[in-house]
């Protein structure tokens, strides 16, 4: 019993972390996203899309940003701490499961 319990605090530990840095990682895309905005004189709206995602245009507006000293946002790392937080929540639910 305690054995299951040490293994839900260190899986809610990993699932409460990956989620912290995926926030973490949206806010600093907000932020970039909104410089790159700022210095074109669009309306930052437009660049959400890159957020999530990349395409060429989401490539050309990171490049943009890192020419004028910003450090460039990167998507991969938002999804790798979604993945990690999915993951941990499943394998946690799946120990309770089995502990019944």
């Amino acid at each position: 019993m305690e054995k299951q319990q040490k293994n839900n605090i260190q899986l809610s530990i990993l699932m409460y972390g990956a989620l912290l840095v995926a926030t973490a990682s949206l806010a600093w895309g907000a932020l970039v996203y909104s410089q790159i905005a700022k210095m074109s004189g669009e309306p930052a709206g437009i660049y959400m899309h890159c957020l999530a995602l990349l395409s060429d245009s989401c490539n050309f507006y990171r490049g943009m940003g890192w020419m004028q000293g910003l450090n460039p946002y990167e998507p991969l790392v938002f999804w790798w701490a979604l993945s990690l937080a999915c993951l941990a929540f499943l394998w946690r639910r799946q120990c309770r499961i089995t502990a019944v």
